[in-house]
């Protein structure tokens, strides 16, 4: 089955809670399919780039540092008018893209041209799991920016390094397609989004198991401590670790019926905590806004998403999951 199934393969329009129907005018959000690698990624893109500088439009190009340079060599002198960052630094969790782009819209302000973006959250080598989330993230897009301020975000999908199936899955998140020819609206574009749906595949191998209460997160925060330490975790990981889970038990005991279920388990490089609760998440975009000083809701899952590389959240009116992923070393 491929990674994008459970978020895809949904049915009919009436489901589509969220997500508003594509627009020529405010939010674009659109892919670009390119073959031949970082040479076909700047043939692609750099007639956008300069169309947006000779419109003194603000940029922000998140991608891999391999195109950085070729995208930077090719602007020459035009180099400073761009601003650039290094996609699988501040994606490799892709619930960080989102806050991304609100920052970069904020710094901009309502002056100048209409700001464009170059996003490549999906690349060649991304775990199933990541790519999973990367779908949920590209979908979301639509609800968090859709009806609001006008701005492009092209995302870029290199069709000689990356399978069909996520070829695939980027027609059907990308409202708009963008080509050599110009702009046009995806026939396969689905509006429903349910970023929550889905079952995440069972652990196999030696599983850690405990049931919690408020009475014992203290027991829960030493187990996982001391499990974590003998997997290898970095001291400075661990309290990462620590802290995001017990965020989240902590969150089960408050909204999730008191209780929960904490496992743990190991998977090649990556230590993995699940926290099962009989609670259902509703807003799409937890964890995806930055909390303010006066937020009382959604610090949480905040935390929770800079603290580790990758979290997945699966919950209906049977109850939640959520899997936060910490990488060894």
């Amino acid at each position: 089955m491929a990674a994008s199934a459970h978020l895809l393969d949904v049915p009919g329009q009436d489901s589509a809670e969220y997500a508003p129907k594509p627009a020529r005018h405010g939010f674009r959000h659109e892919v670009i399919l390119h073959g031949d690698g970082a040479e076909g990624f700047v043939r692609q893109t750099m007639p956008l780039i300069s169309r947006a500088i000779e419109r003194d439009s603000p940029v922000l190009i998140a991608v891999a540092p391999d195109r950085i340079e070729r995208l930077g060599e090719a602007l020459g002198a035009r180099r400073g008018r761009v601003a650039f960052v290094d996609i699988r630094q501040i994606g490799a969790n892709p619930a960080r893209i989102i806050p991304a782009w609100r920052e970069f819209l904020e710094r901009t302000g309502p002056s100048g041209g209409e700001p464009l973006g170059i996003g490549e959250p999906v690349w060649r080598g991304r775990s199933t799991a990541e790519l999973d989330e990367c779908w949920r993230h590209e979908a979301l897009l639509n609800v968090a920016f859709g009806g609001g301020r006008p701005w492009r975000l092209l995302c870029p999908y290199d069709v000689d390094g990356l399978e069909d199936h996520v070829i695939e899955a980027a027609h059907i998140c990308h409202p708009l397609i963008a080509g050599e020819q110009g702009c046009g609206v995806s026939s396969r574009y689905r509006r429903n989004v349910r970023p929550f749906d889905g079952t995440l595949e069972e652990p196999t191998g030696e599983v850690g198991e405990l049931s919690f209460g408020e009475a014992e997160l203290g027991l829960l925060r030493r187990r996982l401590t001391s499990w974590a330490r003998l997997e290898g975790l970095p001291s400075a990981d661990v309290e990462d670790l620590v802290l995001a889970v017990d965020e989240i038990a902590t969150n089960s005991i408050r909204h999730g019926g008191g209780r929960g279920q904490l496992r743990m388990w190991r998977v090649g490089g990556s230590l993995l905590c699940e926290i099962r609760d009989a609670g259902q998440m509703r807003d799409p975009l937890l964890g995806r806004a930055r909390p303010n000083d006066a937020a009382v809701c959604g610090r949480g899952m905040w935390i929770v998403n800079q603290l580790c590389d990758l979290v997945q959240i699966r919950s209906s009116p049977a109850g939640s999951q959520i899997r936060l992923h910490k990488r060894l070393g």
